[in-house]
């Protein structure tokens, strides 16, 4: 999981930086954009924590690469608003993902298994 945690620190950045240029975005919209960046950041730093904890081991840089910048740098709307929005569900769907997986996670460790 940390490492789906990690492979979003790029698309996040991008992702910040394409907010501005959304047709109707908002300050908002941008301080929810920062938002969910930092909190990934504070994300990996506990999985990390966890893992060292637990003996698991990590392999360095064995996370998936993002091949969507040029969409999402797209002078045509179409192909840029496409980008954005396939940006935003995929991080929702790993999102859904690292959340299922902490769950799990936390009903073994802290309840030794007996959380059903």
């Amino acid at each position: 999981m940390i490492n789906i945690s990690h492979a979003w620190e790029e698309p996040l950045k991008h992702l910040v930086s394409a907010v501005p240029t959304l047709p109707g975005a908002s300050n908002d919209m941008l301080k929810k954009a920062n938002a969910v960046k930092d909190r990934n950041h504070v994300l990996q730093e506990g999985m990390k924590t966890i893992l060292s904890r637990s003996q698991i081991e990590v392999e360095e840089n064995a996370y998936p690469t993002w091949s969507g910048l040029a969409d999402l740098q797209s002078s045509d709307e179409d192909t840029h608003l496409f980008a954005f929005y396939s940006l935003v569900r995929c991080l929702k769907r790993d999102t859904h993902k690292i959340d299922t997986y902490l769950k799990v996670l936390r009903c073994r460790v802290v309840f030794n298994n007996e959380c059903f």
